[in-house]
């Protein structure tokens, strides 16, 4: 593995899903649009200044996005952020 690329994909914990709804409104507001539902199911991880994170949700009975977000170093002064986002996934696409 090559520092800085993203690790391989893992089945979200009570703890990231937990953490992961946070980013529905910024998700929401990105594609001017409301999910039902808003549950992450898998994500990945880069480290670099911080991590970002690839966060696999599932908006609606057969609906699911893919959502890249950022999670500063504790020690800047910068805000975990939505930086990118998939539309028109399946529950079987790679994240």
């Amino acid at each position: 593995m090559m520092v800085g690329s993203f690790k391989e994909a893992k089945e979200a914990s009570p703890e990231l899903k937990e953490w992961a709804k946070k980013f529905k409104v910024q998700v929401e507001n990105k594609l001017n649009k409301k999910f039902d539902s808003f549950e992450a199911l898998q994500y990945t991880t880069q480290v670099v200044a911080g991590t970002n994170y690839r966060i696999k949700y599932q908006v609606g009975s057969d609906q699911y996005i893919h959502v890249k977000v950022h999670k500063p170093l504790a020690t800047s002064n910068s805000i975990e952020k939505v930086l990118e986002i998939e539309e028109g996934k399946t529950l079987e696409d790679a994240i």
